[in-house]
């Protein structure tokens, strides 16, 4: 009836990338606790099912990056729980060691990104118009 079925109790890798899909299957947790490896990446999910992370005890590759996952609030709390939220740089999520979670190219993790970013920027110009006022002091000093 689904793509994966209860049939594939010993799939390790599913690969559901570019698909257009917009959530995932249901049938996925008939199989959720035998797969190491699953990527979804370049669709247009908006989130991923409330429990999956839970049930994919096995998981050590989840590729989301490059779906519509707009806002933090739409990942599940088991998600966050077990993977965090990604990182404002690299867009991936580190709390579990065992697992790679991928969600850059999100509109969430771009945004976290680009504030990151520009955060930075306004603190190298702070230090940069420090130590030309500094500069600045130094030069009145010698005259």
């Amino acid at each position: 009836k689904g793509v994966p079925s209860a049939k594939n109790s010993s799939l390790t890798m599913l690969c559901l990338s570019s698909n257009l899909l917009t959530s995932l299957p249901k049938s996925i947790v008939d199989v959720a606790d035998t797969l190491t490896e699953l990527y979804v990446n370049g669709n247009q999910l908006e989130t991923v099912p409330e429990g999956l992370a839970e049930k994919c005890t096995w998981l050590q590759k989840f590729n989301l990056a490059h779906n519509n996952i707009d806002k933090e609030e739409l990942l599940p709390k088991d998600f966050v729980l077990r993977f965090g939220l990604p990182d404002v740089v690299t867009g991936q999520c580190t709390n579990d060691e065992q697992c790679v979670v991928r969600l850059e190219g999100n509109p969430m993790a771009e945004r976290r990104r680009k504030a990151y970013l520009e955060q930075e920027k306004a603190k190298a110009k702070a230090l940069e118009m420090e130590k030309a006022a500094l500069e600045m002091e130094v030069d009145s000093d010698d005259e």
